[in-house]
Order: C-alpha cells, then structure tokens, then sequence
C-alpha cells in the first residue's frame, strides 16, 4: 500500500551561506533529475548583490555548470533565473535507493535560516521508510519521522505548488475573463512573473498527467 511519510531532515541547502554572504534572495523554483548522477536546479536570485552570488555559486563543490538569464527588474534590485547543475544531492540519491518519490525537497526551500525542514515522500513499503531513516542516521542528517498516512491523488503537488495554485485561484488567475494578470498575481505573492510561471506550468502538467492516466484507467475498467 501506497504511503506519504514526513521526516523532519537537516537542512543541508548550500545556497543558505551565500544567500546570508551577499544579503541576497535565493529561491529554488523547480529540480529535475538529470538521469547522470546530477540534477538541475532552477534557482530565481535576487538582490543588489545577485551577480557577486552567482560568481561565487560557480565555486560551490557540488556545482558543476551554471546558466543564467540577463537580470529583471524587480522592486528595483536585480533578479536573475539561474539553472544550476550539480552533483546528485544526497537526499535525491537517496529517494532513488528506496524507490520513494518525493513531494517536497530539502533544497526546493526558502527556510534557508531553519535547522532542519521537512521532507515529504510517497513509499511502497515499510522497508522503503527504513532505508530511508537508516541512511539518515548513518549521515548524520536528522531523519525524525513526523507522520506516516495513506497516500492520496491529491498530493501529487508539492506543498509550494499547492499554495501558488491555490493563491492564483482565490486572486482570479484562473477565472473567465481574468480577474488578474500574471504580472499583478506575482506581484502579489512576491515573486517575479517567470517564477510563477514556472510553477503553474510544472504543477498544471503534474494535475494533466494525473487526470489523464486516472481517465485511461477507468476507461479500461
């Protein structure tokens, strides 16, 4: 049976001293898994002193390449999307040993001041969850298990997908005609319009998959 567990993990996010370092934002939008021992982080960095963070984010030992865009302009200070690949993180690699599936990511946090954060995943069984704890143990990063549920469709989201999305509902994002444009539902939330972009886009793909794949099942049924 299909479980959703909840650890409380160290926060082991390398982006919070440089973030502290340079006064700077850094918000990780999105990761994908390369499928090369790596993944992809896309990151929106903002600050007087995003440059100087980004020179320095090429320096970080986890990180192998660095993408960025030109900067945006937001409430006066420069914004940058950055991609950045880097080494698998461990608790990525981690989530593939015990064929978990994460619903939320150590690194996809803005609590870069927080000790430790939680860390949500669907499991297949009981020796997935001890897998996990074990090797959380064994590293030294926490691992207190905060709650154990059945898993429901309704989680396919992360935690922060689920807030925009609903954030962007109650303002009129998804309302006909529009009641807000993207520009001024960013402005809302605090973030730049291709950071919720980003994050309507991976999280409508994530409801059409679903929808689609419960349809064919019960068509076949």
């Amino acid at each position: 049976m299909l479980k959703e567990i909840s650890l409380d993990v160290k926060n082991t996010n390398p982006f919070r001293e440089l973030a502290s370092k340079f006064s700077c934002q850094v918000n990780v939008v999105d990761c994908k898994d390369t499928g090369f021992d790596s993944t992809n982080l896309l990151l929106e960095v903002s600050g007087q002193n995003s440059e100087q963070l980004i020179d320095e984010l090429r320096e970080v030992r986890e990180v192998r390449t660095i993408y960025s865009s030109r900067p945006m302009q937001k409430r006066g200070k420069g914004s940058f999307l950055v991609i950045v690949n880097m080494r698998m993180p461990f608790y990525c690699g981690l989530a593939q040993r015990s064929g978990g599936f994460c619903l939320s990511c150590p690194y996809v946090s803005t609590e870069f001041s927080n000790e430790t954060i939680p860390w949500k995943l669907f499991i297949t069984s009981l020796s997935s969850m001890r897998i996990i704890i074990d090797a959380l143990e064994k590293n030294g990063s926490a691992g207190e298990l905060s709650d154990v549920s059945h898993a429901s469709p309704g989680e396919v989201l992360t935690v922060r997908q689920r807030e925009v999305l609903m954030k962007a509902s109650e303002l009129g994002y998804f309302s006909f005609p529009r009641k807000m444009s993207l520009t001024e539902v960013a402005g809302q939330m605090s973030i730049t319009p291709a950071t919720l972009s980003e994050i309507l886009r991976s999280a409508e793909a994530k409801i059409m998959r679903h929808y689609v794949s419960h349809t064919m099942k019960n068509s076949v049924d």
